[in-house]
């Protein structure tokens, strides 16, 4: 149960992981302890972590919905792949110091769609 889910949580779980320590490794060489201290850098980084919890859980928990809905696992998979693509396109794209908007765009795009295809799906599915 929830097999397939459980691989893009696993997943999300270490990319937020990584977003995190990496804020801590800023503050720790710019000696910021809280806030971002005006530095360009960890203001770049607190905002993908940010971004990262505001679009993770509700793409995940859309995933195993599916799952429990028992959608054909391509689905299921497309859903996840379409989660972790898009934030790690838009992660990519934001993260460096000068962005590289195409990347970051398309990481949006596949979450807004990510999110509007599970979000249809699973609503049909438990009204239908």
């Amino acid at each position: 149960m929830f097999q397939i889910t459980a691989i893009y949580a696993g997943l999300a779980a270490l990319l937020f992981t990584w977003l995190s320590f990496r804020i801590s490794l800023i503050r720790l060489r710019v000696r910021v302890s809280y806030g971002d201290g005006k530095d360009r850098v960890l203001g770049r980084a607190i905002r993908m972590q940010g971004n990262s919890a505001e679009y993770l859980p509700l793409g995940l928990i859309l995933v195993g919905l599916a799952e429990a809905l028992h959608a054909p696992s391509g689905v299921v998979h497309l859903l996840g792949l379409m989660l972790l693509g898009g934030r790690a396109a838009y992660l990519i794209g934001y993260g460096r110091e000068r962005q590289i908007l195409l990347l970051r765009q398309l990481g949006m795009v596949l979450t807004y769609l990510q999110l509007a295809l599970g979000g249809v799906a699973v609503l049909l599915h438990a009204l239908l």
